[in-house]
Parts: C-alpha cells; sequence; structure tokens
C-alpha cells in the first residue's frame, strides 16, 4: 500500500496533521515524532503482517498492565499472570469486547484492595467519572484512577481526537490496522478529485502541471503565505513546504490554494497570474 510520499516522486497521498494523528493515536504511537518518522512507522506497519502485530500488541498490554498493578514481592515469589488479568474481561468478551485490544491512551485500569484487577477502555470513562464507584462492585473509584481517566480525555481533545463515549467507540489495534490499510484508497481519490478541480481553475490563466512543478517549495510557499493575507480566512495560515519531499510539498501547495480560492473566488486570477509569472522566466540549468 502507499502511505505519504515521503522519499520519492511517485504520487503516492497525502495525509494531513489531523489524519496522521487519528493513526498514529489508534495503533498507539508516540505522536509527538515529527511527519517523516511518522510516516514512516506506519509505512513499516502497514508492510508487517497483521495478525501477528495485532498478537504482539495485546500480549504487550497484557504484560504492561500486570507489570504496572504487581509488587515487587509478587516478583520474587513469581508472578502468577493470571491473577493479574482484568477481572472484568469476562463480561467485556460477552459484550464482544477485549479490553487488551486498545491502545495505552484508550486504556485505563486498577487494582482493588482485595488484588483484583479493573480495566476500562475510554468509551466508559464519561459513566465513571460521573459515577465515580466501580459498576460492579460498587467500591469508590481510587482518585488515582479518576485522574488518571480525566487526563486521557483532555490528552484525546488537546489532539483533536473525538472524546470517545459509547456512541464514539474507541478502535481496537486489529481495527487501527484495518482503517490504515483502506485510508490510502480514500485519500487518493480524495486528492485526484482536489487536483482535477484546481487545475480546472487555473486552466484560463494558462497554469498547468507543468507550471506548478516548476515552482520550488520557497516560490511556493511564498505563494501561499501572501495568498492566505489577502484572504477572508479568520485564521492565518502558515504552511512550510521546504523540508518536505517534492511530491509531498506539491499536493500540499495544491491542497492548501484550491481550499482558500474556493472560499475567495475573487483571489484566482491574480493568484494563478502570478505562479505564470513566476514560472515563464527561464532557469539556470
Amino acid at each position: 500500500m502507499k502511505l505519504p510520499s515521503l522519499s520519492g516522486d511517485s504520487g503516492g497521498e497525502v495525509l494531513f496533521s489531523d489524519e496522521l494523528t487519528e493513526m498514529a493515536f489508534n495503533l498507539g504511537l508516540p505522536i509527538n515524532s515529527d511527519r517523516k518518522s511518522l510516516c514512516r512507522e506506519l509505512n513499516q506497519i502497514s508492510i508487517d503482517n497483521p495478525n501477528k502485530l495485532e498478537q504482539a500488541a495485546i500480549r504487550r498490554q497484557v504484560n504492561r498492565i500486570a507489570a504496572d498493578v504487581s509488587i515487587p514481592e509478587e516478583y520474587l515469589k513469581g508472578v502468577d499472570q493470571k491473577g493479574l488479568l482484568c477481572r472484568n474481561r469476562a463480561l467485556d468478551k460477552l459484550k464482544g469486547k477485549n479490553p487488551y485490544a486498545y491502545n495505552d491512551r484508550d486504556l485505563a485500569f486498577y487494582r482493588s484492595r482485595d488484588g483484583a484487577v479493573w480495566c476500562y477502555t475510554s468509551d466508559e470513562f464519561p459513566n465513571l467519572l460521573a459515577d465515580q464507584v466501580n459498576p460492579i462492585t460498587r467500591e469508590k473509584l481510587p482518585t488515582k484512577l479518576l485522574t488518571e481517566m480525566k487526563h486521557k480525555q483532555n490528552q484525546t481533545a488537546s489532539m483533536g481526537i473525538s472524546p470517545r463515549d459509547p456512541a464514539n467507540l474507541p478502535l481496537t489495534y486489529r481495527e487501527g490496522l484495518r482503517k490504515l490499510h483502506q485510508v490510502d484508497t480514500v485519500n487518493n481519490k480524495k486528492n485526484k478529485r482536489i487536483e482535477n478541480s484546481f487545475f480546472k481553475m487555473a486552466e484560463p490563466y494558462g497554469v498547468s502541471k507543468e507550471n506548478i512543478n516548476k515552482l520550488t517549495r520557497d516560490e511556493a510557499e511564498s505563494l501561499l503565505v501572501e495568498l492566505s493575507e489577502v484572504s477572508n480566512e479568520k485564521t492565518k495560515r502558515r504552511v512550510e513546504l521546504t523540508p518536505l519531499d517534492s511530491s509531498y510539498a506539491r499536493m500540499t501547495f495544491i491542497r492548501v490554494g484550491y481550499k482558500i480560492l474556493f472560499y475567495d473566488l475573487e483571489l484566482v486570477p491574480s493568484f494563478f497570474r502570478s505562479i505564470k509569472m513566476m514560472t515563464s522566466v527561464e532557469r539556470p540549468v
């Protein structure tokens, strides 16, 4: 499959920050990574065996929770991991849910006084925070767990991810993988539509794909800055194309330019005339 084309000039689709963030979130990747690193990680995941990846992710989650809730003395005696599994996993299984199949941000857990481990996915956070009791034992939930759930809700919101609740369920690792494999088809079609519309808009001014390909990253960046400054947009854009691969920079230029022009049609003539003038000048070989 093709993910963001950051290493070549063949036409892979472009994924923007919201899409990258959501995919990284669903797969438990560090979302603060730079765009190139994130795309490389997603590309690697996309070519690995999905069943093995899912099993590895679940195994990691089982080990992580067991290690987190156990005490050193238990390790000294030899941990019985079965005793450290989520107590409510059987009930979740009846609902077709495996708590270990979710990423760290979509999962919270604690160990009660009787030694039982209780695990909750992020769609359960709103009700748990409202009631503040274990829905099965009715014991009061620890403050640390409530604080962790609230923090994870805030973290999700700050990333621009839709809040999780019973109507907006988090994705399992398998579902995240499936979405990753679907996204290239969706984005390729979307980018193609935008590109066609952009060049249809450019045609009356004699601007073709060849003209856009002649623009340097600095020139393209300058054109977008100027376009944003004179547009009706409330939030002025600052798009950095210089660090990007050429095909990625080209598609970003087209998408951002088209979005501004679509809502500010009177800027169309001057924008494309500027491109025509810039690319008509003979370039040094």
